[in-house]
C-alpha cells in the first residue's frame, strides 16, 4: 500500500521549500499591508457611520486578512516576516483613508483582486502540497470578496466586475 496520500504525488515535497517560503512571505506580507489599509477604512469609517452595512464588510474582511496573515506565519514558521509590504500599503491608503463607503469598496476591489492574481500566480510555482494548500485556501475566499465588494461598490448588475478579475500576478 502507497504512502502517498490520495491527490497528492510522490515528488511534491510535504513542507515548503526555500522558494515556497520566498513566496509565502511574500503573501504574507501582503496580507498584512491589506489588514492595515482596512484598519484605515474601518477608522475613517467609525467617524461618519456606517452607511448601508459597509462598515460590517469591511470588518469581516480585515479579519479575514489578519487570519491570512496567522495562517502563512503558522507555515513559514521562523521565516516569517511579519511586517507588511510597505508599497501596496502606500499606493492604496488614501483609497482606503476615507469615510466614503463606494470608493472604499472600489479600491478595496481592486486590491482584493490584487491578491487573488498574485496568489494564483504564487500558487502555480509553489513546489509543496501544503503552500499550496494554503494559498488555495486564501485566494478562493479572496475571490469571494472581489464580488461582495464589487457590489458594495454599486456594481452588483455589471456581470464583468462580479466575476472578472482585471488584475495580473506578480510574476
Amino acid at each position: 500500500m502507497s504512502s502517498t496520500p490520495p491527490g497528492e504525488t510522490s515528488s511534491s515535497p510535504r513542507r515548503p521549500t526555500a522558494g515556497d517560503v520566498e513566496l509565502l512571505a511574500l503573501a504574507q506580507q501582503f496580507e498584512l499591508a491589506a489588514r492595515e489599509l482596512y484598519d484605515l477604512a474601518l477608522a475613517a469609517g467609525d467617524a461618519q457611520g456606517d452607511a448601508g452595512g459597509a462598515l460590517a464588510v469591511f470588518t469581516t474582511i480585515r479579519e479575514n486578512h489578519d487570519e491570512y496573515a496567522s495562517a502563512l506565519s503558522a507555515s513559514l514558521g521562523v521565516a516569517a516576516p511579519h511586517v507588511r509590504d510597505d508599497a501596496t500599503f502606500e499606493a492604496m491608503a488614501a483609497d482606503f483613508d476615507s469615510a466614503d463607503a463606494a470608493s472604499v469598496a472600489a479600491a478595496a476591489y481592486e486590491l482584493e483582486s490584487a491578491a487573488v492574481a498574485n496568489h494564483l500566480d504564487f500558487v502555480g510555482r509553489i513546489e509543496s502540497a501544503e503552500a499550496a494548500r494554503v494559498l488555495t485556501s486564501l485566494l478562493l475566499v479572496e475571490s469571494q470578496h472581489c464580488t461582495v465588494l464589487a457590489d458594495l461598490a454599486g456594481n452588483g448588475s455589471d456581470l464583468a466586475a462580479l466575476l472578472d478579475n482585471p488584475a495580473v500576478g506578480a510574476s
